[in-house]
């Protein structure tokens, strides 16, 4: 087969891998991943302040991990004719594409040349990268094309693509040094040229950088590199959980066996030595950093070097004078290619409804998941880091739509949430912002614990505090105990629970309704919490109008949903609760009205319920003592503070 045509097939199946696994439920091509959010906030802010903040007086320059995505960013937003999610998602398409026709150029067989490029069109991984958004795919482009052109001696070139790494990742700073001291060895050898001039464009770049970093913070690596000089607490070991659901979840590095004999006998061929010394490189980097995001993404820009290294070594068994050991070489690519497959397609697909444990066996993840996500390997990861995106892309257009400019937030999840609402949003994590703590912004795949309570006593007039509903009615208890268990710096320490629990006492919990332009009947209710010194909590008024029971509601704040209760107490204590006919009868389970949408109502109150009084007086239980209304939110149990959204209002006999 002609090399072009197979690798214009390699290029379809990718497109098609891509359109067809990234989607957001609707058939159509799901958003970038949240993190690229963070790309286009400051990218923005660059266009607008012509400075890199994240929001006013806070600098951004370590916000986000890649300077060239921010200013690529940037680029796109100053064309304002130019549609920013897709075009990003067509480049990172692209460079991914490019990326196979780098790997078929590094052998002259016409065959053996597409192993690697096929691996890569049909690796789940390769494929989500592709249309994430983040510049995973053009840093896998980038260390492929310096390889490349490592391995062909062209100078001009190799410079150009290792300052492209290193200005795309940190990460690739390190490659750069890694290619160097690959040269120095082969100039020992006196195997290669005795030219270093390639590696001064990454070193000049490299000092550039570090010069313009230590403007902005002070230090002159970055936080990513001192994270790696500094471990936490069990990252290794999370780090090797994120290797094993990588290797489970694409299978094709498992090709890597083919190296192991004829390295062992000095017959790996020096292209073959190179690559998997870079990809052995690159992924203890990402051992040692504690892993990274969904579907193995922190090891997709070097899985083209292990499949070089592979290819090298499959070529000298393809090559073997006995047929068994060809047969078996074939038999293992193909199923390694079915398995890889297999693992862009969703368990729900693969094994039916009873099979549920099984399901749950394959999806749980080896590592300890980021916070608010379940981190699932393979397809059904992606599919949460979709979902998730979503619904912060619902929750900041719902922030735009109706919190005032300036309106501070808190989250662990800032990238969709701060871009499309506008607002000043911090980062509980302290990767985007420091929240004043005065210390340099944090590695984003860093798990470091942070001061969950300095963070509340910031006083964000808003915090989200789910990227998912939770399984049960929250109390200020069950969030305080997550988010200290989870993440904070003093966990250990007697006491610590309780203050960050009455720290979220000072907010209150409200249901709001969020969802997209695109899928506007798709509104869900999702929980916020907002500072109750804001005041815009409603308030009920309860009258008696010709013997019926009337309840009004005034809100001058934004919408949020609610189910009215409105119940009658009898001298006793027998209660009667009210449906929304009217009727008072003892089910306790009843609301007069349920998911209320209110809105703000201006100086007029508007009416909410209406409805006879219960018998003034009963045989059984005895006169009417009392009529109680309140606003409680969308399935609300218990009576901690967070069940109501307003004060109860009484009207007694």
């Amino acid at each position: 087969m002609n090399r072009s045509i197979a690798l214009f097939v390699a290029m379809a199946v990718l497109a098609a891998h891509s359109l067809t696994i990234h989607t957001d439920g609707t058939a159509t091509l799901a958003a970038p991943h949240d993190l690229a959010f963070v790309a286009f906030r400051i990218g923005r802010e660059l266009v607008h302040e012509s400075t890199l903040t994240w929001f006013a007086g806070q600098d951004a320059f370590e916000s986000y991990p890649s300077l060239a995505w921010v200013g690529l960013s940037a680029l796109i937003q100053r064309a304002y004719w130019v549609p920013l999610n897709t075009t990003v998602q067509v480049l990172g398409a692209a460079a991914t594409m490019l990326t196979l026709v780098f790997t078929s150029r590094l052998h002259p067989d016409r065959i053996a040349s597409m192993i690697a490029p096929f691996l890569l069109a049909i690796c789940g991984g390769v494929a989500a990268a592709a249309v994430s958004g983040t510049e995973t795919a053009a840093m896998m482009c980038a260390v492929t094309a310096a390889f490349l052109a490592y391995e062909r001696a062209w100078p001009g070139r190799l410079g150009l693509a290792l300052l492209v790494c290193g200005l795309l990742r940190p990460e690739g700073w390190l490659l750069a040094g890694g290619m160097a001291l690959l040269r120095g060895i082969d100039v020992a050898r006196g195997t290669r040229a005795r030219s270093l001039t390639a590696f001064l464009p990454p070193l000049i770049g490299f000092a550039l950088v570090a010069v313009w970093r230590r403007e902005h913070t002070g230090a002159w690596t970055s936080a990513y590199t001192e994270h790696l000089l500094h471990l936490g607490d069990g990252e290794l070991e999370a780090g090797l959980g994120y290797l094993l659901d990588f290797i489970v979840a694409s299978i094709s590095p498992l090709l890597l066996v083919f190296v192991l004999w004829p390295l062992v006998r000095g017959r790996l061929s020096t292209t073959g030595l190179h690559a998997g010394g870079l990809f052995l490189a690159w992924t203890a980097l990402v051992v040692v950093g504690g892993g990274g995001a969904v579907f193995g993404e922190a090891l997709v820009p070097a899985l083209p070097l292990a499949l070089i290294a592979a290819r090298e070594g499959m070529i000298l068994t393809l090559n073997s004078a006995r047929a068994w050991v060809r047969g078996s070489t074939w038999a293992s690519f193909l199923a390694v290619a079915a398995l890889s497959a297999l693992g862009s397609t969703s368990p729900d697909a693969l094994l039916p409804a009873p099979a549920a444990r099984l399901r749950a066996e394959l999806t749980r993840p080896s590592h300890p998941p980021r916070f608010g996500y379940e981190d699932l390997r393979g397809r059904a990861g992606l599919e949460e880091e979709i979902a998730r995106t979503r619904s912060m892309r619902g929750m900041g257009v719902f922030m735009r739509d109706h919190l005032e400019p300036g309106t501070s937030v808190l989250t662990s999840w800032p990238g969709a949430v701060a871009y499309l609402s506008d607002l000043p949003v911090r980062d509980l994590l302290g990767r985007t912002d420091t929240w004043g703590r005065g210390e340099r912004q944090r590695p984003w795949h860093a798990r470091e614990r942070v001061d969950v309570l300095a963070a509340i006593e910031g006083a964000p007039d808003y915090i989200v505090p789910f990227l998912a509903p939770p399984p049960r009615f929250p109390s200020a208890d069950d969030v305080a105990g997550s988010w200290v268990r989870a993440l904070d710096e003093r966990a250990g320490e007697p006491g610590r629970t309780e203050a960050v629990t009455s720290a979220l006492g000072s907010y209150e919990l409200i249901s709001v309704p969020i969802g997209l332009a695109s899928d506007p009947g798709q509104r869900r209710p999702t929980f916020l919490l907002r500072r109750r010194e804001l005041g815009l909590a409603p308030a009920l008024e309860l009258d008696l109008q010709d013997g019926e029971v009337v309840v009004r509601m005034r809100s001058g704040g934004h919408e949020q949903l609610a189910d009215l209760r409105v119940w009658a107490v009898r001298r006793d204590g027998h209660v009667e609760y009210a449906s929304p006919p009217g009727v008072f009868s003892s089910a306790r389970s009843i609301s007069a009205r349920t998911n209320l949408l209110l809105v703000p109502t201006g100086e007029r109150a508007i009416e909410l319920f209406r409805a006879g009084l219960p018998p003034l007086s009963d045989a059984e239980h005895g006169a009417l003592h009392a009529v109680h209304a309140i606003l409680r939110n969308p399935g609300a149990t218990g009576r901690h503070d967070w069940t109501g959204t307003c004060s109860r209002v009484s009207l007694r006999f």
